[in-house]
């Protein structure tokens, strides 16, 4: 009730809050043993400074309020990297509309997984699975830091275990292939039935997929060079006024 705005509906400043705690979750996650193993290879290469995951930018879609009282869920994964920065999608959804088989959280508590990792099966799959009810869509971007030194998102990813054996930027399947990844138990020691460079392949190719909006995203960069200039201010663009809130900021409108 306390998130709500004077239309009864979720106001748009509270996306920002559950956006914070869904990408924090998502990043010690994946790369809290990342970070470590790169801070301590930086620190030895003479770096110095703390690591840090900066947030650069976010950019928020609304498709349909959320009511009071209504229940969501709020969905968050890595869409792609570059040289320089992290680019994380979040979903706001309608509760229960995203079916998933198994986390990886109980995967970890258990000990293995439950159920086939070859999207057969369970609640929800095929062409006949209903769409998930979106409400909005956001789009934020990280750099990772040591001190002033940028580290490769790459870099961070790779320490982590994420890009598979030869997981490397540039390095993508071809159009007729289309690599069976069989995981067994990620908490055994063999590697037996994970193909290490076909992971990779495809971690890359689902990178270059969403490379494709992180760059027409970026485009929009240009408008901080746009801001209204004097003769526009006070000649063909006249400013209504200037207005100060309670705490003496101002405020001026076009």
């Amino acid at each position: 009730m306390l998130e709500a705005d004077y239309n009864l509906h979720k106001s748009n400043s509270t996306y920002f809050t559950d956006l914070d705690a869904s990408r924090s979750h998502l990043l010690s996650n994946l790369c809290y043993g990342g970070v470590s193993v790169v801070e301590k290879e930086l620190t030895a290469e003479g770096k110095t400074g703390i690591m840090a995951a900066i947030i650069g930018s976010v950019t928020t879609s609304f498709k349909k309020e959320i009511r009071i009282f209504q229940q969501y869920e709020v969905w968050s994964r890595i869409l792609t990297w570059d040289k320089k920065w992290l680019y994380i999608v979040t979903h706001f959804v309608q509760k229960g509309s995203v079916k998933n088989k198994y986390l990886v959280t109980d995967i970890l508590s258990e000990g293995h997984i439950c159920g086939k990792c070859d999207g057969t099966g369970g609640e929800g799959n095929g062409a006949s699975a209903a769409r998930p009810v979106v409400y909005a869509t956001s789009v934020s971007k990280y750099v990772f830091k040591k001190g002033r030194f940028t580290v490769a998102p790459e870099r961070l990813l790779r320490a982590s275990g994420l890009l598979g054996g030869n997981g490397k930027m540039g390095d993508v399947c071809s159009k007729n292939q289309s690599p069976q990844i069989n995981i067994k138990d990620p908490l055994t020691k063999s590697n037996e039935g994970m193909d290490s460079p076909a992971i990779g392949q495809v971690v890359e190719s689902e990178r270059l997929k969403g490379l494709k909006y992180a760059k027409a995203w970026d485009e929009l960069e240009s408008l901080h060079a746009e801001p209204l200039g004097v003769n526009e201010t006070s000649g063909c663009v006249p400013t209504i006024g200037h207005f100060n809130d309670i705490s003496g900021y101002g405020f001026s409108y076009c």
